[in-house]
């Protein structure tokens, strides 16, 4: 499994719609989960999104030299705004993945991406930008995705998030609360819908029943054929960083303790004796 430090480094190897996983678990958690053939069955991500398929679908303020993240996501998160509109916004949205990646990693979470095994996409971001203005549109015109992304990005480019589906997707059923006329897209539930639409997973799969955390756990399809690659690739924060929190957390943890055994003492103390030394029931 590659592992980076440096999100220009990580980032090159990123191409159009591959998947990318976030976790709040602390890294060195999150590479234990990381096996040879996916995530563990009891990883610990919290959200996903899509690398953006910049040259594929037509956007505001568009800068094809920045990787950016397709995702549906609650308002306002981390405070990074939507590139198109330039505010801050709930549901469908397109962000600029460095500096999610940035204010993810001062947090001590991880990023990873999963790239798909059987796609179309010829070309990784990178190499994109290094095509010629001829060549770039000869490789759109001759992809059948082209077409498939651009009709996805016009119908659902106004989605707002579906924070009820918190409710579904991880297994927590609320009938009062989840209808069948909820048409709002929950982060998991529009990657799933996506790659169905692009014919990367099996349109069998019930998109509201499943959670970032079974995406980071995939195995295979319902043909048993996986949609990934097994390695991901995964962004987190310098060791060095990572050793001078876990000292920092270490000690604070353990004042906390000497503090709560401090309380506990006092308090069984003033429950058996008085001010004056004599026993106090």
């Amino acid at each position: 499994m590659p592992i980076y430090t440096d999100y220009d480094e990580w980032s090159k190897n990123l191409g159009p719609c591959d998947i990318i996983l976030f976790t709040k678990k602390r890294v060195n958690n999150c590479v234990n989960f990381c096996k040879p053939n996916g995530l563990g069955l009891h990883s610990e991500w919290v959200h996903v999104g899509v690398v953006c398929p910049t040259n594929f679908i037509d956007f505001e303020n568009k800068d094809v030299n920045e990787t950016y993240i397709l995702e549906s996501k609650i308002y306002g998160s981390r405070g990074i705004k939507d590139i198109r509109t330039n505010k801050l916004k709930g549901g469908l949205q397109i962000r600029n993945l460095r500096e999610i990646a940035y204010k993810n990693l001062k947090k001590d979470y991880a990023i990873a991406c999963y790239k798909i095994r059987y796609n179309k996409f010829k070309y990784s971001l990178e190499e994109e930008r290094n095509l010629s203005k001829e060549e770039l549109e000869k490789y759109l015109e001759n992809n059948f995705k082209v077409a498939s992304l651009r009709y996805i990005w016009k119908n659902w480019q106004s989605s707002s998030y579906d924070w009820l589906n918190c409710y579904n997707a991880p297994g927590f059923h609320n009938s009062d609360c989840i209808t069948q006329k909820n048409k709002r897209l929950f982060c998991s539930e529009f990657v799933i819908n996506l790659y169905q639409k692009i014919s990367i997973i099996d349109t069998g799969l019930d998109s509201d029943l499943i959670g970032p955390q079974e995406l980071g756990d995939w195995i295979g399809d319902v043909m048993g054929d996986s949609p990934f690659y097994p390695d991901c690739y995964l962004l987190k924060k310098k060791p060095e960083l990572n050793r001078q929190n876990t000292i920092h957390s270490k000690a604070k943890t353990f004042l906390i303790k000497c503090y709560w055994y401090w309380v506990v003492f006092c308090g069984c103390g003033t429950s058996k004796y008085n001010g004056s030394g004599e026993a106090g029931y």
